[in-house]
């Protein structure tokens, strides 16, 4: 194998690859990017077993073939070099990076050792508008579960119905839903490792056109221009996100994200390490968000409208900026029915989409 490329060509597609590569892995050959050389381009490919990435780029080749080599070791080099023309070349066991002004050697995995790339056997496809599924994925991934025993809560859970997209991610304390009206589809529901999406958005903006999408009993994949990328679903059932969202939120605050967002880092600077809670004085025209612990104590007031009488509130403060975060309004309303009670938290959207999260408070004695 032997080509030659414009550093920039490769190491953007480098770094889209190199994203799936495993933190930790027992099998060595994961840690690696294959390569093929074939005609007019270069084809890399990663995988972690459960999420699988090919990207193709145009390349002169002078010899084709295929090999696998380190992926970080080859992204930091290739990513540290100056502007310039890179040559690759297989000799011998090793794989040699050459510009004019040096060469790099790594040793190399033969392909066969490298872990086949999963194919969909279904025909299930559609299609759907880039910009909505970046903005779906960007405002629910982040209250996905990390917890590693909770399987069924670290995806995504993505829910089309008639023309209604449906995507919801929780851990159980906080929930995030976007809901938007695209073209009518099959109904389906897919359970969705959040790793696959967040690669995904990585690489498409609201510029792009419609992204095919196709899956099959066990596996979803997403196929753009010269970019595919295949996971495995998560087996385990999403539950049924309707039962928790309350019907009786009656009580509505409204305050300004970013005072609120500003109060909440300074007070929270005070709050305890590990439940992070903050107190919400809310009254008809103000609230006031305060903390006390061992670390000392932290208290402002924020202007607010409020259309029932005072109540207290407490709250993860961690988990609510998360929350704050994604919301792209000037101001925000939390609906909610009592102390003990889940809050719904929304803002003003387009006409043909929903943003709305979910979050429970924290019950003291």
């Amino acid at each position: 194998m032997y080509f030659k490329v414009k550093k920039s060509v490769l190491l953007e597609k480098l770094q889209l690859v190199a994203s799936i590569l495993p933190q930790r892995t027992t099998l060595i050959v994961l840690g690696n990017i294959k390569i093929q050389a074939a005609k007019k381009s270069v084809t890399l490919s990663a995988t972690d077993l459960d999420i699988s990435l090919d990207s193709t780029l145009t390349a002169d080749i002078v010899e084709e073939g295929s090999i696998t080599v380190p992926g970080r070791r080859f992204l930091e080099t290739v990513r540290d070099l100056p502007p310039c023309e890179i040559e690759i070349k297989v000799v011998n066991d090793f794989v040699e990076l050459r510009y004019n002004k040096g060469t790099y050697k790594m040793p190399a995995i033969p392909i066969d050792e490298y872990p086949e790339i999963p194919k969909l056997s279904g025909k299930k496809h559609f299609s759907f508008p880039a910009a909505f599924l970046r903005k779906a994925v960007l405002k629910t991934s982040f209250a996905a579960s990390k917890e590693p025993g909770r399987r069924a809560l670290s995806g995504i859970h993505w829910h089309i119905v008639d023309n209604e997209s449906n995507m919801i991610a929780t851990d159980g304390r906080k929930l995030a839903y976007y809901r938007c009206t695209v073209k009518k589809t099959e109904p389906f529901k897919l359970n969705i490792p959040p790793k696959a999406l967040r690669t995904l958005i990585g690489y498409i903006d609201d510029d792009n056109e419609d992204i095919d999408i196709r899956f099959d009993d066990t596996k979803i994949g997403f196929y753009l221009k010269d970019t595919t990328i295949i996971a495995r679903l998560i087996e385990e059932v999403f539950p049924d996100y309707k039962q928790v969202i309350p019907k009786g939120n009656k009580k509505t605050l409204k305050v300004p994200r970013e005072e609120l967002m500003n109060a909440l880092k300074r007070v929270a600077i005070y709050a305890d390490s590990i439940s992070h809670l903050v107190r919400f004085d809310i009254e008809p025209e103000r609230v006031r968000v305060y903390t006390e612990t061992e670390l000392g104590s932290g208290e402002e007031y924020i202007t607010g409208t409020f259309n029932d009488k005072s109540i207290t509130v407490n709250f993860n403060a961690s988990y609510l900026a998360e929350i704050l975060r994604n919301v792209d309004d000037d101001s925000v309303e939390f609906l909610m029915s009592s102390p003990k009670t889940a809050v719904i938290i929304t803002h003003k959207t387009g006409e043909k989409e929903e943003l709305m999260y979910l979050l429970m408070p924290i019950i003291t004695s």
